[in-house]
């Protein structure tokens, strides 16, 4: 998920930044729903650093952004 923000601050002015969360890899997409119909699916974390470190050149060929998440 590609995000942006944006500040605005009486002493240094406007500023922002842009950044990446990685859930994890999508285990099952919308297997299950919940009590109002809405899909779920489930996400599993991404914990080996040598994936995470391919998924972040990935992300930052592709992206530009401050700061990439796994979460």
């Amino acid at each position: 998920m590609i995000g942006y923000a944006a500040f605005h601050t009486a002493c240094c002015g406007v500023g922002g930044c842009a950044y990446a969360l990685v859930p994890g890899f999508i285990a099952s997409w919308k297997s299950e729903r919940k009590e109002n119909g809405l899909p779920v699916s489930q996400v599993e974390p991404i914990r080996d650093e040598a994936v995470q470190e391919k998924i972040r050149r990935s992300i930052e060929q592709q992206e530009t952004v401050h700061q990439i998440r796994f979460q």
